[in-house]
């Protein structure tokens, strides 16, 4: 087997290859945060009075056979929902129909059990923040 010389062009691209993956292994060990220290304390102070606080678990709710029903997760007076979901595992032909914010005062979900047994265990998560959403979409502490 004979190995032929690469060209010149191969050794530039492979050069240039090396000095950026250098160059990205060089900026992820020096500009890498490890440590709430290396973040200034004014951020650290923004994200924790402004950030999502509250995680809301609805009550376990079971769906009978044939019938439509759901939990809903009520974020606390004075707060609004960030996001949700709900947890529990659903029998086939069980469906969710509805997953999605109650206003914005908390989770709801809506399940049609076609199902012949019931599907139990289904509960809804609200991560909640403080303020209330006004009408323009602001929140207002």
């Amino acid at each position: 087997m004979h190995l032929h010389r690469p060209s010149p062009a191969t050794i530039i691209a492979c050069l240039a290859l090396f000095v950026a993956l250098g160059g990205t292994a060089i900026a992820a060990s020096r500009y890498a945060i490890t440590s709430t220290s290396q973040i200034k304390p004014s951020v650290l102070n923004a994200i924790s009075t402004s950030g999502p606080d509250d995680n809301v678990h609805s009550a376990e709710e079971t769906i009978q056979p044939g019938k439509i029903g759901g939990p809903l997760a009520n974020c606390p007076t004075g707060d609004h929902v960030v996001t949700g979901g709900y947890e529990g595992e659903l029998a086939p032909g069980a469906l969710v129909i509805k997953d999605e914010p109650r206003g914005s005062l908390g989770w709801s979900v809506l399940i049609d059990n076609r199902n012949a047994t019931a599907v139990s265990k289904v509960r809804a998560e609200a991560l909640c923040a403080p303020g209330q959403v006004a009408t323009d979409g602001k929140i207002v502490q």
